[in-house]
Formats: C-alpha cells, sequence, structure tokens
C-alpha cells in the first residue's frame, strides 16, 4: 500500500539529511498504519523508506515528469 503522506516537513528544523529522510519514512508508515489498524486482518509489519538524492549543497527533490528525472540523473 502506497503511503499518502504529504512528504513535507519543515528542513531547517533538522541537522542533517538523515533525520530528514528518516521521519518522512517513519510518518509515512504512520499514515499507512491510521488506514489499516481497523482492518478486520491488519498488517503486522508496515515497512517504510524515502529517498533523497543530493549533490554537494544541492537537494533534489522528486522529479515532475520524466524530462525532470533524466535531467536531474544526467547531473
Amino acid at each position: 500500500m502506497t503511503s499518502l503522506y504529504d512528504e513535507k516537513l519543515d528542513r531547517s528544523k533538522y541537522e542533517g539529511h538523515g533525520e530528514y529522510v528518516q521521519d518522512i519514512a517513519k510518518y509515512k508508515v504512520l499514515e499507512v498504519y491510521e488506514r489499516l489498524k481497523e482492518d478486520p486482518v491488519p498488517p503486522s509489519l508496515i515497512i517504510g523508506a524515502d529517498t533523497m538524492v543530493t549533490m554537494g549543497d544541492v537537494i533534489y527533490g522528486k522529479p515532475r515528469n520524466e524530462v525532470e528525472a533524466f535531467q536531474m540523473l544526467s547531473r
């Protein structure tokens, strides 16, 4: 199941990229859990993950389309 979490946290509150990505993954899991906890057979395990791509001081967000994805990966 895909999380519907917004994925927008205030990056200025984080010292490192790792903490930011960990919190995004955590909030994704919590969002899925909230939707599934009342199911007749709720899952016993929910795995959450997130990815952050950086180069130097530049943080690349999610590409809006295939062209933008190609441009980002080409850098």
